[in-house]
């Protein structure tokens, strides 16, 4: 089970016109080998309605690029039942608060990669069970 470092949250404006914020939780999950990756999730709530953003930030992905880069997931429920889909990372909420230079691994970019798709969905169960607030955000009221 990795272990969550250099955790900090900060809260930024929603770019969905409306005017509320959204809390985002960025750390450092290191594997029990010492392998570390850096994230960000970003916990929404519109209308009621919950959803997280993860973004994975890599100094390049094999097969894709070798430049500074990240990919996204949403997370949300539907009618009770955990649904995790990969999206352009164009697309999540993270375009508006990190850098530019960041290459964005877009979806079929990832859905093409052997494994990468199922690489995400480990990695953010393996952090919703070591973060509860990342972990319960979903199912709380």
């Amino acid at each position: 089970m990795p272990s969550i470092t250099e955790r900090e949250e900060f809260w930024f404006p929603c770019d969905c016109g409306e005017e509320h914020k959204n809390k985002f939780i960025e750390g450092l999950s290191v594997t029990e080998k010492g392998d570390s990756t850096e994230f960000s999730v970003a916990l929404l709530n519109h209308n009621e309605e919950k959803h997280i953003w993860l973004a994975v930030f890599m100094n390049g992905c094999q097969g894709i690029t070798e430049s500074p880069c990240f990919l996204s997931a949403h997370i949300y429920l539907n009618e009770g039942t955990l649904c995790f889909s990969i999206q352009d990372a164009e697309k999540s909420p993270f375009t508006n608060v990190y850098e530019d230079n960041l290459y964005r691994i877009s979806r079929e970019e990832i859905l093409a990669a052997e494994g990468l798709k199922d690489a995400i969905a480990t990695f953010y169960q393996d952090i919703s069970k070591v973060d509860m607030e990342i972990g319960l955000y979903l199912f709380s009221s």
